[in-house]
């Protein structure tokens, strides 16, 4: 246990010793390397799913739009959970305006 401290100990003295610049670099790599995926399940999950939801008839989407899409069809299972006349009260309630304006359905 004394021996793991005192490891991460030198590792904060060598980060805190070396230059700005180099700080950036390492934390450029550290990001990089948590973003990886441990496999490729996941990679190739989203990729059938980008065949699913990018076919002929949908084949001139902006990339944003096909983001939202594929997150959409990716957590289908949590979306399915969520109750969208509270989302709508929530919404409709924030705001007077909008008290006024949709209150009547509500």
């Amino acid at each position: 246990m004394a021996s793991i401290t005192f490891r991460a100990l030198i590792i904060l003295v060598l980060i805190f010793s070396i230059q700005i610049y180099e700080v950036q670099k390492f934390d450029k790599l550290i990001r990089l390397y948590l973003t990886i995926t441990i496999t490729t399940a996941t990679s190739e999950r989203a990729f059938s799913a980008l065949n699913r939801v990018k076919n002929t008839l949908r084949s001139s989407m902006t990339q944003s739009r096909l983001s939202h899409c594929l997150l959409a069809h990716i957590y289908k299972e949590k979306l399915d959970k969520i109750d969208p006349n509270q989302i709508m009260s929530t919404f409709i309630s924030s705001n007077e305006q909008r008290q006024a304006l949709f209150g009547l359905m509500f």
